[in-house]
C-alpha cells in the first residue's frame, strides 16, 4: 500500500513540476507546449484519482506495474523537454500578442455566419432526412442512446456525407462562438442560439471531448475580454461549472439515452469526472509486450492509417484492423494512447527512443498552428488543431481518422481571411507591435 501511494505521488510530482516547467517556457496559457503539457497531465488524470483500482492492470504484478509506470512517465518527461527546445521567434511573438478583442466588420461577421449555418442546417437535414421529416422521430431519436438513431446506422454503414457532418459539428461551434463573442446585432443573436443548438446536437450525439472544446472556446474568448483578473476567472469557473455539469450528463445518460425506462426510474443525477482508461491500457500493453514478445505488423498499421480518409462508400473492402490484428494488446473500439500502440509495434526498448519523437512530432503540428491565431476564428481553429494533436496522442489511427475536422477549420480560416483582407473587411486593434486577431 506504501509502494501505491509513493507512485501516485509521483505521478502528481510529475504532473505539477511538468505544468511548473512548462509556464516557465512559456508565460501564456495559448502558449503550445502548456497546451501540449495539460494533454498529457489529462492522460493520466484518471490514474490520478482511482490509483490502481482498474481492472486492466488488476491482474499484472505490482513491481512491473511500477517498471512501466515509470518508463511511461520517462517517455512523457522527455517529450516535453525536447518540445520545449522546439522554438522560432514570430510564433513566439505571435502567442504573447494574441490576448486582444477583434474588430470584426459586418462582412466579416455575416461570412463567418454563413459558414457555421451551412453545417448546422447539413447536419439537422441529414436527420430528418433520416426519418422522412418527421420533427417529432429526430427529437425522440437524438435523445436515444447513442449509437441507435437511424442517421448514426446510416453513417456507420458508410455514408460519408452524414459521417462529415457529425465531424465538422465543432467548427461550427467554433463559428458561432467567435460571433457570441466579438459579434454585434442580429449576427450575435443568432450566433447565441446557434451555439446553444449546436451544443444540444453534441450533448445528444454523446461524444464529450467536442463539447468541452465548444465550451474552452467560448470561455477562452469571453476571458480574453475582461480587464480584469476577477472577470477573466469568473469566465473560466462558469466554463468550467458548465462543462462539470454537461459532461456528467453525458456520462450518466448516453449509453441509455434521456427517455429511456431506465432513466424514467432513476432520476439521480450526480457531477462527476470520468477520463478514459486508455493509460491504464496503454500500462498493459507494456505488460503484454513484455510477456510475450509480441508485435503488431507495423506496415499493415501504417497503411491502414494512410488509407483512412478514404470513404467505404467509394472503396468497400478497404483496410480495417480488427481484433486478430490487436491481439492480445487491446479490444479493437477502445485506445491506449499512443504509447501502447508504439510499443505494441516496436517492443519496450526501442520505444523509449520513438515514441518521444512520434510525441514532439504531434508537437510541431500544434506550435506551427499558431500562425491561425492571426485569421478569423483563428482561436477556435487553433483550439480545433490542439484538439486533432490530443486525439492524435490518443491513439495514432486518428491521424487519418480525424483529419477531416483540423483540415476543414484551416481552410475555411484561409479562405475567410483571404476575402476579408482582400476586402479590408477585417481589422483588428493593433498591439505596439503587430496586430493579430482571435
Amino acid at each position: 500500500m506504501g509502494s501505491d501511494s509513493l507512485m501516485i505521488g509521483l505521478h502528481w510530482l510529475f504532473v505539477i513540476v511538468a505544468l511548473m516547467f512548462s509556464w516557465r517556457r512559456s508565460h501564456h496559457y495559448l502558449h503550445p507546449h502548456f497546451i501540449f503539457t495539460v494533454m498529457i497531465c489529462i492522460f493520466l488524470s484518471d490514474f490520478l484519482i482511482r490509483g490502481y483500482a482498474d481492472n486492466n492492470i488488476l491482474y499484472i504484478m505490482r513491481g512491473d506495474i511500477y517498471v512501466y509506470q515509470i518508463l511511461i512517465l520517462f517517455i512523457l518527461a522527455s517529450a516535453l523537454l525536447l518540445a520545449s527546445f522546439v522554438r522560432n521567434n514570430r510564433i513566439e511573438a505571435i502567442v504573447q500578442q494574441s490576448t486582444l478583442a477583434a474588430d470584426v466588420s459586418m462582412r466579416a461577421q455575416k461570412m463567418v455566419l454563413l459558414l457555421a449555418c451551412t453545417i448546422l442546417v447539413a447536419d439537422i437535414l441529414k436527420r430528418l432526412i433520416s426519418v422522412d421529416w418527421s420533427i417529432d422521430d429526430v427529437i425522440f431519436q437524438s435523445l436515444q442512446a447513442r449509437g441507435q438513431r437511424a442517421w448514426d446506422q446510416a453513417a456507420f454503414s458508410g455514408n460519408f456525407v452524414f459521417a462529415l457532418t457529425t465531424i465538422l459539428l465543432p467548427l461550427a461551434a467554433c463559428a458561432f462562438s467567435y460571433l457570441v463573442a466579438f459579434g454585434k446585432g442580429v449576427p450575435r443573436i443568432a450566433a447565441i442560439a446557434g451555439v446553444m443548438l449546436v451544443l444540444a446536437l453534441l450533448v445528444t450525439n454523446g461524444s464529450r471531448t467536442p463539447v468541452v472544446l465548444t465550451l474552452v472556446i467560448l470561455g477562452v474568448l469571453f476571458m480574453v475580454r475582461q480587464k480584469t483578473l476577477v472577470r477573466k476567472m469568473a469566465m473560466i469557473c462558469i466554463a468550467m461549472g458548465v462543462a462539470a455539469t454537461l459532461v456528467s450528463l453525458m456520462f450518466n445518460y448516453r449509453a441509455t439515452g434521456y427517455v429511456s425506462p431506465q432513466v424514467a426510474n432513476n432520476l439521480e443525477f450526480n457531477i462527476s469526472y470520468h477520463q478514459d482508461d486508455s493509460y491504464y491500457r496503454a500500462i498493459y500493453s507494456y505488460y503484454y509486450a513484455d510477456k510475450t514478445g509480441k508485435q503488431w505488423d507495423a506496415v499493415q498499421f501504417f497503411s491502414t492509417v494512410a488509407v483512412n480518409p478514404i470513404p467505404r462508400a467509394i472503396w468497400p473492402d478497404k483496410p480495417v484492423l480488427d481484433i486478430f490484428f490487436y491481439d492480445g494488446f487491446k479490444f479493437d473500439y477502445v485506445t491506449n494512447l499512443f504509447l501502447g500502440e508504439i510499443v505494441a509495434l516496436f517492443g519496450i526498448n526501442l520505444s523509449l527512443l520513438i515514441a518521444p519523437l512520434a510525441a514532439i512530432s504531434f508537437y510541431i503540428i500544434l506550435y506551427r498552428s499558431v500562425h491561425v491565431l492571426m485569421r478569423p476564428m483563428g482561436l477556435g481553429v487553433y483550439f480545433i488543431v490542439a484538439l486533432y494533436v490530443y486525439m492524435c496522442l490518443r491513439s495514432m489511427m486518428n491521424i487519418t481518422l480525424f483529419i477531416y475536422l483540423p483540415l476543414v477549420a484551416l481552410v475555411a480560416s484561409s479562405y475567410l481571411q483571404r476575402r476579408l483582407f482582400t476586402a479590408t473587411g477585417f481589422s483588428a486593434r493593433p498591439t505596439k507591435h503587430a496586430h493579430h486577431n482571435l
